[in-house]
């Protein structure tokens, strides 16, 4: 894992515009620094010398003899880079790179060689190797080529990050709330478990939905018009939605509605965020019915004195 991910800065030049830079002398060198390379070479004065300059510039480098040694080491360790020769006893520096790819086809591979061969360099392409150094390996050319896969591992390794980051938060999000997505036009792309849970739906029964299926016959219109105006406009919506599920039970949803924008601010999609409020409007719905009933009662028992007393007040009076 790079160190150096903070190094990276932005730039606004005078025409606000954004200049990313992603590699400067100081950041490409400690990235280096922290790289782990498998360097097979079977030619023992070639290997030693390459891997002089390799220490000079990495932490760890590990060596192998031939293509059998290299990949049992690729199995047994964990590496960025592999560097490799053609050709080599035991098993050829194409046969590793391949093995290694169905192992790990993330693998970076370079491969250095004296061919320059057409059906050679097809081959190493196919297996997905995209790095050559045509020997006798050049220094310059050798920095080269690990400046720019060092800038390629960088930006792997900061995207898979960021994906293990948002892959956190939606978990987190997934398990505490309803989480749905639908497209511009309010059709249904995506729709969590605890939605499905509640509303009956299996995933592909609700996708290409409109969001109007789950929308209850008798849900408050006020609060139906207030989303579709704020959804036209852009704008975020809140509140309580009546929903409807595929059983056609009533249940309820505090639905917070977030338009998602482009990098054009224009809308791709809009994404649902919702907790489950229908224990507390049942207990609420009850609350209310109670209260009624419970006036009614009160009412109905004033009414009976009032009118008992006016058919006998003297009765009353006593019984006062």
């Amino acid at each position: 894992m790079f160190c150096c991910y903070k190094i990276f800065y932005i730039k606004i030049n005078y025409k606000k515009r954004f200049n990313i830079e992603l590699i400067t002398e100081e950041f490409y060198k400690c990235c280096l620094k922290s790289m782990k390379i498998l360097y097979v070479e079977d030619d023992e004065i070639i290997r030693d010398e390459l891997l002089k300059f390799l220490k000079r510039r990495c932490d760890v480098v590990v060596t192998a003899n031939d293509g059998e040694d290299g990949l049992n080491k690729y199995k047994n360790g964990s590496f960025d880079l592999v560097i490799t020769d053609i050709n080599m006893p035991i098993l050829s520096g194409l046969d590793m790179a391949k093995q290694i790819k169905e192992l790990n086809p993330k693998a970076i591979i370079a491969i250095t060689t004296a061919f320059n061969d057409k059906d050679f360099l097809l081959s190493a392409i196919d297996i997905g190797i995209s790095k050559f150094l045509i020997k006798p390996i050049k220094t310059k050319k050798l920095d080269e080529m690990l400046k720019a896969i060092t800038e390629k591992i960088m930006l792997r390794k900061e995207n898979e990050r960021l994906v293990k980051l948002q892959n956190q938060y939606k978990k987190a999000v997934d398990l505490s709330s309803i989480v749905i997505k639908i497209d511009k036009d309010k059709f249904i792309t995506y729709a969590n478990d605890k939605f499905l849970d509640i509303s009956k739906y299996s995933l592909d029964e609700i996708k290409g939905k409109s969001l109007c299926t789950i929308k209850h016959p008798n849900s408050c219109e006020l609060v139906s018009k207030d989303m579709i105006e704020k959804l036209s406009e852009n704008q975020v919506f809140s509140g309580m939605v009546q929903c409807v599920s595929k059983e056609m039970d009533s249940f309820y949803l505090n639905m917070t509605i977030n338009p998602i924008l482009n990098e054009d601010n224009i809308i791709d999609e809009f994404i649902i965020i919702a907790q489950d409020m229908t224990k507390e409007i049942i207990q609420q719905n009850e609350l209310e019915k109670l209260r009624i009933k419970n006036l009614k009662d009160t009412m109905e028992k004033a009414t009976n004195i009032k009118i008992e007393s006016l058919i006998d007040p003297y009765q009353y009076l006593q019984l006062s």
